[in-house]
């Protein structure tokens, strides 16, 4: 067998295990102009670094009661006929819409007499505003350019976040942010493109950020229900005072049922009882039907009722905006599946059961909706006894509880080794996206400071992995240097070194040198199955999936590689990617068209528990052909986590 027919059977196996319908069309690269990286090297030349840019996330959580805000002495206006504009009151200054830069002539000497030239500016479109220019970590002023305005509004309504991928939902947050040029042409919409943004950015959550970007917003480039929605997730949100500050201007132009539900929280909030007495009053005449928003303000917090209504759910932000106002502890069941505008708020409320809030917080992170820090502020807020902590590694607990009980544990324990052992019991009782994405930083904070002695070569490989999920650089190539050294003695170590090895590489910390060698080593330690339980095709599958992630990252993947893990095609069958999508990616990043590229890779992603092999590969070649590279092995990265961490067959 030749090396391109090889490799070619390989792809076509992978895709046949993959694929759906036997019509399915998989489009190939041309053999004629293949993209071989230099022999001396693992990265192809145009491999740039991970760079240090680091998302936005929320504000850490505060589990603190709600402050009432200023008195509202508004009283709730007559209903009108809502006018077909929506006018909005002023908003302070934001960040300004990026301009490109004016080239500036050079110095003409003071004797030679220039005339004056006036130019025309031309008209901004209102639509181009944001709130991330490039430097911020925005995608840049022209992600749209060569991407038609028809395409982006028939696509952007289509896509489900978040995903189930960190990195893609990091990039879309940043796509929805970023102050751009808007795409060329006209759309058949019958809503803008800021429209759109807001109503994706709510679906991530990010109501803030949403009532920012409203903010800034002309009147006409809102209608009237995205603006309320908006609102009404923005009072579960940061930017609730602000709303409330607002709101009364702008009910004397939309006072509808619906914007007088919004007022009288706001009332509420301020304590203004006579003021919500007569909005409820209103509502009442008008004949308004909600039974759970209307018994939690009238018999909860005007009442002082204690017991909350039987019925929460659906849980609408409104209602979760009066249920904080009453302080009380919230029922699990409306922590099982709320929607993303509602979980920051969700998180800062009472809960009855600790399991339910912290089983809905560590999903939340696995997909970088909150990070960290507000993942330990509610690890730290569950209470255990001393003896359950000093027994934390042989606890009967199990799930979030237990990883609550082991980090604080680690915490308080003095003794390194004694850590070393909570971590690696939190690491192998998380799921594999939770490693993927704060897990390295819980541990490394449970780690504390452990100083690179010989006490600690058997435990060496695995401090290091720690520092590679933690984005740790520095200390993870000290780490990684030690437990090299230790493996020489120890083979446990070095063991521990290749089964983590890809993520190594993908963090950037493997050198070009050591590459080669490296691969092969890893490759056969990971095919190695002396266990019969394990299936061996299986093994095959997931190292022929690391190695198509390497290449998808610009890394040389050498025949003998594709020769080890290659397989007939199997019967299995599985949701294949569109291949219209898949090409328009290709087309989209070799332009390179870079919103459309980002755009077409959370379309691909979709809201899946599961994102497909292929999927992860083709966004990670287009990201890194647009110039994304820290994404693109972001991406990889995660990926392979996901099957290196992923429960044995």
């Amino acid at each position: 067998m030749t090396v391109s027919r090889a490799k070619a059977c390989l792809l076509l196996g992978l895709l046949a295990v993959l694929g759906g319908p036997a019509t399915a069309q998989v489009v190939m690269p041309s053999a004629a102009t293949p993209a071989v990286p230099a022999p001396d090297t693992g990265r192809d030349a145009s491999f740039v670094p991970p760079d240090s840019y680091t998302p936005a996330t929320a504000a850490p959580v505060v589990i603190t009661a709600p402050t009432p805000a200023p008195v509202l002495t508004a009283t709730p206006p007559a209903i009108v006929a809502p006018p077909a504009a929506i006018a909005l009151p002023s908003a302070a200054p934001a960040t300004p819409t990026v301009m490109p830069a004016v080239a500036t002539p050079a110095t003409t000497p003071a004797l030679i007499a220039k005339p004056v030239e006036a130019a025309s500016i031309g008209t901004i479109d209102p639509q181009s505003i944001g709130l991330l220019a490039k430097a911020e970590g925005g995608l840049g002023a022209d992600i749209w350019k060569g991407t038609s305005l028809a395409l982006v509004a028939k696509l952007f309504p289509t896509l489900n976040l978040p995903t189930a991928s960190k990195t893609l939902n990091n990039l879309a947050q940043r796509l929805l942010l970023t102050t751009a040029s808007v795409p060329e042409g006209v759309s058949d919409s019958n809503q803008s493109l800021t429209s759109m943004r807001i109503e994706k950015l709510l679906t991530l959550g990010d109501a803030q950020d949403a009532w920012k970007l409203a903010m800034l917003a002309k009147s006409d480039q809102i209608d009237e229900i995205t603006l309320r929605l908006m609102a009404e997730a923005a009072l579960i949100s940061p930017a609730r005072d602000d709303v409330c500050a607002k709101l009364p201007d702008i009910v004397k132009v939309h006072s509808g049922a619906e914007w007088q539900k919004l007022l009288l929280v706001c009332q509420l909030r301020a304590t203004d009882t006579k003021a919500a007495q007569l909005t409820l009053d209103l509502l009442h005449a008008q004949g308004v039907k909600d039974d759970i928003y209307f018994a939690v303000a009238e018999k909860n917090i005007i009442g002082g009722n204690k017991q909350l209504p039987r019925q929460l759910t659906p849980l609408k932000p409104l209602t979760l905006a009066l249920l904080r106002l009453t302080d009380l502890p919230l029922p699990g069941e409306i922590y099982m599946h709320p929607d993303a505008t509602l979980i920051p708020e969700l998180l800062q409320a009472k809960a009855r059961e600790d399991v339910a809030r912290l089983g809905l917080a560590e999903r939340a992170a696995e997909r970088g909706m909150i990070n960290a820090a507000d993942l330990v502020t509610l690890y730290r807020g569950v209470t255990f006894t001393p003896d359950a902590l000093a027994n934390a590694a042989n606890s009967p607990e199990s799930g979030p509880r237990l990883h609550a009980m082991l980090y604080q544990a680690a915490l308080q324990d003095k003794s390194p080794q004694n850590r070393i052992i909570d971590a690696a019991k939190f690491m192998q009782s998380i799921s594999p996206a939770l490693l993927n994405s704060v897990g390295g930083s819980i541990m490394d904070d449970m780690l504390g400071d452990i100083p690179q002695t010989s006490e600690f070569n058997s435990t060496s490989g695995f401090i290091a992995h720690i520092y590679v999920l933690a984005d740790k650089h520095e200390a993870a190539i000290d780490w990684l240097k030690l437990a090299k050294r230790a493996g020489i003695g120890i083979p446990s170590v070095t063991a521990e070194l290749y089964n983590f090895w890809p993520v190594t590489v993908f963090a950037g910390l493997e050198s070009d040198t050591d590459y080669m060698a490296d691969l092969s080593k890893w490759l056969d330690g990971f095919l190695k199955n002396a266990d019969p339980k394990l299936d061996a095709r299986t093994r095959r599958d997931q190292a022929a999936s690391i190695l198509l992630l390497l290449e998808s990252d610009g890394f040389n993947v050498p025949e003998e590689a594709w020769i080890k893990v290659i397989d007939p095609p199997g019967n299995e069958k599985r949701i294949m990617p569109s291949a219209v999508f898949l090409e328009r990616l290709r087309s989209a990043s070799t332009t390179p068209r870079h919103g459309e590229t980002v755009m077409l890779c959370l379309a691909l992603a979709g809201n899946a528990a599961d994102i497909p092999i292929l999927t992860y590969m083709q966004s990670i070649r287009a990201l890194r052909l647009s110039g994304f590279t820290a994404d693109a092995a972001m991406l990889a990265r995660e990926d392979a986590t996901n099957i290196l961490a992923s429960p044995k067959p």
